[in-house]
């Protein structure tokens, strides 16, 4: 039978329109026994269920979803190593027009990053950054969160080269705050490598002030010099088992937990000033973000 050109239209747009519904109700079906769990609070029945989704469907994109909905919900109880896991699972994705290419790659990368791993979180905005154009929304969230790894682990050149790499992809009227974040790369924190601070400290209290702790450096070196002072004089009286057992044993004490302190003291200090530096450059970009 001859159909004219508008009937078929017509029958085309049903029938497109049908097929689009009945998807949507049959994708929506998987998750609402999720969502309603979500909502009653039990998220590991929430997690149970979207397991159970991922075994039982034969739709590769729906597994996909699934998986990332379950790494959502460990991120959302700060199980940022299990969200790295679940991330994992789902595989490489090579379609960067895909949205869960890019959601993916961010969401590992910032679970990445809240474990310490940074050089891992780099590796994975990497890889995605470089698949992505410029024009791609979800650009400048990853570029945001590279600078931010790179800070941490005291690379300012790479993350001032990142965020001028960001200032060219933002309208002009933002570009002025960020060159602001990037004005701060000219004072940035002096990295206190922790190695050093314990090698210092084979002359006690010299580790504690190279990380700034100049009083407690002080304390260090006292307790150090009373503790030899001490087994010195119980020596000097007689008293060598006295001597060997009190003086020995406390200067050996004094002087390891010393290093051990001045060490982690070197990582406190490193973390602190990175803190610090990385809220100052947030805190500019969510204005640039604002405008």
């Amino acid at each position: 039978m001859n159909l004219s050109t508008d009937k078929f239209f017509l029958i085309f747009i049903f029938l497109y329109v049908t097929f689009s519904t009945n998807a949507q109700v049959t994708e929506n079906a998987y998750w609402n026994k999720t969502d309603s769990l979500l909502n009653s609070g039990n998220s590991t029945g929430a997690l149970v269920e979207l397991e159970r989704v991922v075994f039982t469907t034969p739709d590769q994109t729906i597994r996909q979803k699934a998986i990332f909905k379950k790494a959502m919900i460990h991120k959302s109880l700060a199980r940022y190593r299990e969200v790295q896991t679940e991330l994992n699972r789902i595989g490489v994705i090579r379609a960067p027009e895909d949205t869960l290419f890019t959601m993916r790659a961010y969401e590992l990368a910032l679970a990445q990053y809240m474990t310490e791993d940074y050089q891992d979180a780099l590796n994975t905005l990497e890889n995605c950054v470089i698949m992505l154009s410029e024009e791609n929304t979800a650009t400048g969230s990853l570029l945001t969160l590279k600078a931010l790894c790179h800070n941490q682990l005291f690379q300012f050149d790479e993350g001032e080269r990142t965020l001028i790499q960001l200032q060219q992809l933002v309208p002009e009227e933002q570009a002025i705050l960020y060159a602001k974040a990037i004005k701060k790369y000219e004072d940035t924190p002096k990295y206190k490598d922790p190695e050093k601070a314990r090698h210092l400290s084979l002359l006690p209290g010299l580790g504690q002030v190279y990380t700034g702790k100049v009083f407690e450096g002080g304390i260090s070196f006292l307790l150090n010099a009373s503790a030899l002072g001490f087994g010195a004089w119980q020596v000097y009286s007689g008293y060598y088992f006295t001597g060997y057992v009190v003086g020995v044993t406390l200067l050996q004490k004094f002087h390891s937990g010393g290093q051990h302190r001045a060490e982690l003291l070197a990582v406190q200090k490193n973390r602190k000033n990175i803190l610090e530096f990385n809220t100052e450059i947030t805190t500019t970009l969510l204005e640039a973000g604002a405008e």
